[in-house]
């Protein structure tokens, strides 16, 4: 008999996809056909170990990631254990394209109420050199983020390189404004540190447009009582080129100006 047809409450069919991947895992775009689970289909835990074994012999690692992708949305908090088996084998793919495209299936099923799976979660997407597939990552988890675990929007931050390459693309940069503009709102005032990092990311951002996005994003949430830091938002403005963006990000730090510095107010209006 088969590996996949012992799986209990798998039914003959999916088996016979499952059986199917190991014989053909050298091509990848035909494994969602292949692996059409479901939900009803890996109702039990013991099932979903079981198919999570199969996905884990396949030899091809491209194929091996195409098919942890499908199966991914099968699991939840409920199991974390599997969610821990299908985080570390994320973590010993070669290809960090095959690596994120796990890690992107499988972030929405992990929660706050589950901190080492986000904090392992993190440290893989932090270990991906290439920025786009980084970023990809790290855009994945930021829904399942919020203001009540600080020391896992550090750990995003710091995914975060300031050293990055300035061969970022429009999509890496793209990726980025959209998880710092969401992540920024979760940042307390009192987290100078996490603030300045977030002023050091958007420093390292080309397009003008999404540096304006993510400094409108920051500088609400900076306080009044530390005018070095809006001082230093100040002159990251400064250096926006384009008038337009210039002045949309004036405006937004106007309040933070006329309440600590009023002196830069005046000169943000010369």
């Amino acid at each position: 008999m088969s590996e996949s047809r012992k799986i209990i409450g798998l039914p003959s069919s999916i088996g016979e996809r499952l059986d199917g991947l190991l014989d053909r895992e050298s091509v990848p775009d035909q494994i969602k056909a292949l692996l059409n689970l479901e939900s009803d289909s890996l109702s039990s835990s013991n099932a979903l170990q079981q198919a999570l074994e199969i996905a884990l012999a396949i030899q091809s690692e491209s194929s091996r990631a195409s098919t942890l992708s499908v199966i991914a949305p099968q699991l939840s908090e409920s199991t974390p254990e599997l969610l821990t088996q299908a985080l570390d084998a994320a973590q010993t793919m070669q290809s960090e394209f095959d690596r994120a495209k796990v890690l992107s299936a499988i972030a929405p099923q992990l929660s706050e109420s589950t901190p080492e799976l986000l904090h392992q979660f993190i440290k893989s997407a932090s270990g991906i050199q290439d920025e786009q597939a980084r970023a990809k990552s790290l855009r994945a988890i930021v829904p399942v983020l919020s203001g009540s675990r600080i020391d896992l929007i550090e750990k995003f931050l710091f995914a975060f390189r300031v050293t990055d390459s300035f061969a970022t693309s429009e999509l890496d940069e793209s990726l980025k404004a959209q998880s710092l503009k969401v992540i920024s709102s979760y940042i307390p005032e009192y987290a100078i540190g996490l603030l300045n990092r977030m002023l050091d990311i958007a420093q390292t951002i080309r397009d003008e447009a999404y540096r304006t996005d993510i400094l409108s994003a920051i500088v609400p949430r900076l306080s009044n009582y530390n005018p070095g830091l809006v001082e230093r938002a100040f002159a990251t403005i400064q250096n926006i080129q384009d008038e337009s963006y210039r002045a949309d990000a004036f405006t937004a730090i106007a309040p933070q100006l006329s309440a600590s510095t009023p002196e830069l107010l005046n000169k943000a209006l010369e």
